[in-house]
Parts: C-alpha cells; sequence; structure tokens
C-alpha cells in the first residue's frame, strides 16, 4: 500500500500547532476557572438566610411563621382609608395584645390620594416593648398600607410581618435595656409619606427614638440590602455590621440612592428630622412591584427570614447599647465580602486615591524607561478602552430596552438570562475595536485599561468618595502588576488573580443594584429608569478589560 511522504519537519510543526491549541486552551480555562471562584465569592453577601421552620427556638425568628402574617394581611389591597386596612388593622392590633403588648393609634385626616375629594382617616399603629433601663428607644418601621390595585404581599406585608414575628422573639426573651418601638405606618404609598410625617411632626414617641431601622420591599425576593443610612452613618454601619453578620452593606448603594433623591420611603422624615437610622430593602423581581402579581406566593421565604434576621439583631445589639451617645464618627465608605463589613472613613478616599495615582505613575514610568510603552501608547490604548466600552454599553442598552418593551414583566431568571447575553453582545464591540485599532497605531491595551480605571478612581474620589473604594483597590492592584514581568503560567495565574480578585468580588454586587435599578415595574412607571442598565453593562466590561491586563502575555501587552 502507499504512504505518502513526509518531510523530516512535518512531525515538528504538527507538535507545534499541538502545543499552540494547548496553550489556547490554558489561556481560556485557567481565567475561567479562576472567575467563577471570584463569583462564588462576591455573591456570599447577596445571598439572603436559610429560612427558619416553624419549629425554630422560639426566641429566634422563623420566616416559617412569619408567612402566616403575610397571608392574612396580604389577602386584598388594603389602602389607607379602605375597609381592608381595617380589618388589617385590627389583626395586627390582636396580634400585638396576644404579646401582651398595648396597641396606640395616632390617628389623623389626610386628602383621599386615591379616589374622592375627601379626606379620609389614617392611622398609625404602634406598640412598645420596655427595656430594663432605657437610655433611649429603638425603632422598627414598616408600613401596613398598599396601593389600591395590589395586595402588597412583598410591598409591605413581609415587612410588618417580619417585624411582629421579631416582636414574639423578643418577648419570649428577658427584657433589653432599652425600650423597642413596633411602628406600623399607614399612607406610605402617597408621595407626602402621610403616616410617617404625621409621626414625625405630632407624636412625642418621637423623641425617645435613638434609632429606627425601617424595612421595605420592591420585588418578590433577593438579599435585604442597606440602601438608606442617616449622615453621619459611620457608627451606624459599624455597629450594624458587629450586630448582623449576613449585613449586606455597600456605601456606593447609599450613596447613588442619595444621588437619585432618597429611595421615598417612610424612613425619608426621619432622616430629615436628624434621627439616626438605617433602611433596608430586597428588589430582586420588582416587574411584580404595586401590581396584582404581588401576591404571597411570590414572597421569598429567604427574603422575609433576611428581613427578620435583621430587625432581630439590630434590636438586640442597639437595645443594649447607650443610645444617648452621640457618636461623632463621620461618614463611611464601607462594603461587605463574605460576612465581613470592610470600613474606613470617607475622607480618607483623596488621599487613597492620589496613592493610586502615584502607583500608577511609578509602573508607567518604569515600563517607559524599559521601552515597554510609550506615553502616546498609553494614552491610545486608553482612549480606545474607554471609546469601546462606551459603545459597547450603549448597543447592549439599546438591546435592554427593546427587550423590556416586548416583556415589561420578565421574571428574575429571565431577565438575569437577558444580562448575560447583553454582556455577550456588549463583549464583541470592544473586542472589534481594540483589534481593529492594534492594526492601524500601538496601542497599551494593558496600560491604558489601568489608566482608565485610576482615571475613574480620582475622579470618584473628588466626587463621590464613598463609591470610589470600586475603582481604586482594582486600580492599584492593576498597577502593581503592569511591572511584573511574568514568565510561567503559574506567574501569570497569581497576576491575573491579584487583578480581578478586587474588580470581581467589588463590582459584582454594584452590577446587581444597578441591574436591579433598570427593571421595567408597570406597575409604578415612575420607578422606572431602565436606560440606566448601561452602567452595570459598562462596569462589567470595565472588569473583563483590566482582568485582561493581568492575564496577557508580556510580549501581548
Amino acid at each position: 500500500m502507499a504512504q505518502t511522504a513526509r518531510s523530516p519537519g512535518d512531525g515538528d510543526v504538527t507538535m507545534q500547532a499541538a502545543t499552540g491549541r494547548m496553550k489556547a486552551h490554558s489561556d481560556v480555562v485557567g481565567p475561567v476557572l479562576i472567575v467563577i471562584a471570584l463569583l462564588l465569592v462576591a455573591v456570599v453577601p447577596l445571598r439572603s438566610p436559610r429560612p427558619e421552620p416553624v419549629d425554630a427556638a422560639a426566641s429566634e425568628f422563623s420566616a416559617a411563621r412569619a408567612i402566616d402574617h403575610v397571608e392574612e394581611i396580604a389577602r386584598e389591597p388594603h389602602a389607607m382609608g379602605s375597609v381592608a386596612i381595617e380589618r388589617v388593622r385590627d389583626y395586627l392590633i390582636d396580634e400585638l395584645e396576644g404579646l401582651g403588648l398595648e396597641p396606640v393609634l395616632q390617628t389623623t385626616r389626610v386628602p383621599d390620594y386615591f379616589g374622592s375629594d375627601e379626606s379620609v382617616e389614617l392611622v398609625n399603629l404602634m406598640a412598645r416593648i420596655p427595656g430594663t433601663d432605657p437610655t433611649r428607644a429603638v425603632a422598627l418601621m414598616g408600613h401596613y398600607d398598599t396601593e389600591p390595585t395590589t395586595p402588597g404581599a412583598n410591598d409591605n406585608a413581609a415587612a410588618v410581618a417580619a417585624i411582629v414575628e421579631t416582636a414574639r422573639a423578643l418577648v419570649d426573651r428577658p427584657p433589653l435595656r432599652n425600650d423597642v418601638i413596633l411602628l406600623f405606618t399607614d399612607g406610605e404609598e402617597p408621595a407626602p409619606r402621610h403616616g410617617a410625617s404625621a409621626f414625625v411632626a405630632e407624636h412625642p414617641w418621637l423623641d425617645d427614638i435613638g434609632v429606627i431601622v425601617n424595612f421595605e420591599a420592591v420585588g418578590g425576593s433577593g438579599t435585604s440590602l442597606l440602601i438608606e443610612t442617616s449622615d453621619p452613618d459611620a457608627w451606624l454601619v459599624g455597629e450594624a455590621s458587629k450586630a448582623a453578620p449576613d449585613l449586606a452593606a455597600f456605601s456606593f448603594i447609599t450613596s447613588l440612592v442619595d444621588l437619585l433623591g432618597g429611595a421615598d420611603t417612610d424612613f425619608a422624615p426621619f432622616r430629615t428630622h436628624g434621627t439616626r437610622g438605617l433602611g433596608f430593602a430586597y428588589l430582586q423581581g420588582s416587574p411584580i412591584y404595586h401590581t396584582e402579581f404581588d401576591t404571597v406566593d411570590r414572597v421569598s421565604h429567604a427574603s422575609l427570614q433576611h428581613h427578620g434576621s435583621l430587625a432581630l439583631s439590630l434590636s438586640r445589639h442597639f437595645g443594649d447599647l447607650d443610645l444617648d451617645r452621640d457618636p461623632t464618627d463621620g461618614r463611611a465608605t464601607y462594603f461587605s465580602i463574605a460576612g465581613l463589613t470592610i470600613r474606613y472613613p470617607e475622607p480618607w478616599a483623596v488621599p487613597l486615591g492620589f496613592l493610586v495615582l502615584l502607583a500608577f505613575g511609578v509602573a508607567a514610568a518604569r515600563r517607559i524607561r524599559a521601552g515597554h510603552t510609550s506615553p502616546n501608547s498609553l494614552v491610545r490604548g486608553a482612549g480606545v478602552t474607554t471609546v469601546a466600552v462606551l459603545v459597547g454599553s450603549v448597543v447592549a442598552g439599546l438591546g435592554w430596552w427593546a427587550l423590556t418593551a416586548m416583556r415589561p414583566m420578565p421574571s428574575t431568571t429571565e431577565s438575569f438570562v437577558y444580562l448575560a447575553g447583553l454582556l455577550v453582545l456588549a463583549a464583541a464591540v470592544p473586542v472589534a475595536m481594540v483589534r481593529l485599532a492594534e492594526r492601524s497605531h500601538r496601542t497599551d491595551r494593558s496600560g491604558g485599561a489601568v489608566l482608565v480605571w485610576v482615571v475613574l478612581t480620582v475622579l470618584a474620589a473628588l466626587t463621590l468618595p464613598s463609591a470610589s473604594y470600586l475603582f481604586m483597590w482594582p486600580a492599584l492592584a492593576g498597577s502593581l502588576v503592569l511591572v511584573w514581568n511574568a514568565t510561567s503560567p503559574w506567574q501569570r495565574a497569581i497576576r491575573f488573580a491579584m487583578v480581578a480578585a478586587p474588580a470581581v468580588i467589588l463590582s459584582v454586587p454594584a452590577v446587581y443594584f444597578l441591574f436591579e435599578l433598570a427593571q421595567p415595574r408597570p406597575g409604578n412607571p415612575d420607578s422606572e429608569i431602565v436606560a440606566v442598565v448601561i452602567l452595570p453593562i459598562l462596569l462589567a466590561l470595565l472588569v473583563a478589560v483590566l482582568a485582561r491586563a493581568g492575564w496577557t502575555r508580556d510580549d501581548q501587552r
């Protein structure tokens, strides 16, 4: 049988091809495995605690017990002034009396926001769990009214149920040092926040409150995030982090909510008055917000457990502190990572930002002296990176706008599938633009990507210091690895992890929160900010180009 003649070099060519394929394979598998591991760490603070069963210890919070209250409260819509809200109020009064507490009513009349020109009766319901040697009181707050079109199982029966079950757990144990006030407000849904405003304006218990904690929901699931704080917040967040190991607190979120004018909840009148406090809400699945679909079967037991776990742990912690103390700790920058909440004074942002700028300057100078780059190449790399991620984000944003127009009520799973597809679409644009730029000019892709992060760090430190941590620590890591001449796959993997770890772990909660803000909410169009989707996609792309700088071989930079 005839054999095809082979030249002596054929085997070498085949081996080289196989080696090239193996190297390309490792160039994909290595970073993917590292990113998956980092994502698992990044989502830890975004996971709600496991729901406790109905037979959990009497002194602990149980979502299985609390859901019974949700079912009773959310049988029907119960707007302020309606017959239905009287039924809910009577139910809550019975529950509080069953715990041995004395319900107190605050009654006033307000305009009928939802119908006639007549005024309607508004009733705040409250009770007090006495302490042994009170300084000031801890207040737990949630509104018990709804919009006229929704049973409001999440907004806000879940919060009310969490407070009732928390009260039961508190009563089951020896009393705390401080009083605990249970405040169920009426008339939260109209923009004036009638119930909370009436309490702040008229009720004598206001001056007794040392810390108030408000609970809300804009969806059916997700972690109970810290979305609002009073100012200053360093002491509050520090004490809350001691009390609650499952605290999900990110100063980026509270600062952004401030920029947007606040969350417009019952917390606002108290914050304006100067009462110290914290506001929590879960946001996932927000297309059901203010619709007939906000029913008991759409309440996540894990989210309900998180509300209640926070209410109970914060009550117990602040309930034993001296709340007459006037902390002077100022504002803080903070973020939660794997059960820890890291914080430092907000004024540190500016010097830390310029430290990052200095680190990049040293790294860039060394690379320029070594002949690896030039100032023009760095600037071109930064310019290409900026334009590419902006264009990619806008393209993906237009895709999200089209999707939400066709699917105004996507499920949580569906919306995250869309996000994954949009990220792939958005990433294709920077890849194409960078390759095109490399054909016509020498661009320092790695140095340019880090330069973009350094500029964002300085800008954030100067304009929104409590959000600067998002950019600062990834930019510092990126600057450090620019001068590391990695010579082996293991060194490249370590270098990649050094850059990707702070970028992924710090950015994932921000991407999550911003994407939830961008959800369509047909039941409340005023709360829709669909265009915000550009921001999480932009941040994700920036993370990708920075992480790439840590993996790229030195001869490809």
